[in-house]
């Protein structure tokens, strides 16, 4: 009899225990720990002393706030562009943020939830005589005096030689591309309208320089994922983003960075 209730008790004990380990790797599995990376591309990154801030960390966090399975780390991981695209294509990083699309990223990543569009537009010095660019085919065409600066390893510089369009993009360096234009070594310099108010926000460039008024091509950005990554966790990163979309989270986050979101 004693050995009948010993084996009861231990029985009853061994089930209690597979009973939590279920309840335990049920918690663990829900909880997914995405890595990623950032890079130097303000107001999307704003990188100092090597401690990344912006509309991306922030987005992350806001994410994980709505979706605590959703556990992004390594935003303060600074990278190259294409060394973020490296890492997506090898599935070392499970996600990004701020990515344009383009023929190559089809091939690596999934685009899990647009969060914005921006638009491409071009500096040129304050005494030049130009007033306005009409479209690509025009800056096209004057591309052949005047090749365009923009930045190597950019979605739109490869959209500018698909076209075409003659371009000078030796520098990976926004500031140093902006300098070109200010000592003459260009007439145009092609980048996204974020990008470019931040660097019109300096007195000493916005003396110097003007945007042009015309929007040339709209450029949507995206939360991306691996394609390495479970198509699972699209679904929930879509689900945690039409709740800060609701909640009025998510503009609030693009206008802290002075962005007009553009869905």
């Amino acid at each position: 009899m004693r050995d009948t209730r010993c084996w009861a008790l231990r029985a009853r004990a061994a089930v209690g225990c597979a009973l939590l380990q279920v309840v335990l790797f049920g918690f663990a599995s829900q909880a997914t720990e995405l890595s990623t990376s950032a890079r130097d591309s303000e107001p999307f990154f704003v990188v100092k002393d090597g401690v990344a801030s912006g509309v991306c960390p922030d987005l992350y966090a806001a994410l994980e706030r709505v979706d605590p399975s959703l556990q992004i780390r390594g935003a303060n991981k600074v990278l190259s562009l294409s060394l973020n695209e490296q890492a997506l294509a090898l599935g070392t990083d499970a996600i990004n943020c701020g990515f344009g699309q383009s023929p190559h990223r089809d091939g690596i990543v999934r685009y899990a939830q647009k969060i914005t569009t921006s638009h491409m537009v071009v500096a040129v010095r304050a005494d030049d005589p130009i007033e306005q660019l009409r479209d690509l085919q025009q800056l096209k065409t004057l591309s052949l005096e005047h090749p365009v600066i923009v930045r190597r390893g950019t979605v739109f510089a490869d959209r500018l030689k698909q076209l075409g369009v003659v371009v000078d993009d030796s520098s990976t360096d926004n500031a140093a591309n902006l300098r070109k234009l200010v000592f003459k070594r260009g007439r145009f310099y092609y980048n996204i309208d974020y990008l470019m108010a931040a660097q019109m926000r300096d007195p000493m460039v916005s003396e110097k320089l003007r945007v042009l008024p015309t929007s040339l091509e709209p450029q949507p950005l995206f939360i991306v994922v691996s394609k390495k990554l479970d198509p699972g966790v699209d679904a929930r990163i879509t689900a945690a983003f039409k709740v800060l979309k609701a909640n009025g989270e998510l503009s609030a986050i693009f206008k802290k960075y002075g962005i007009a979101q553009d869905l």
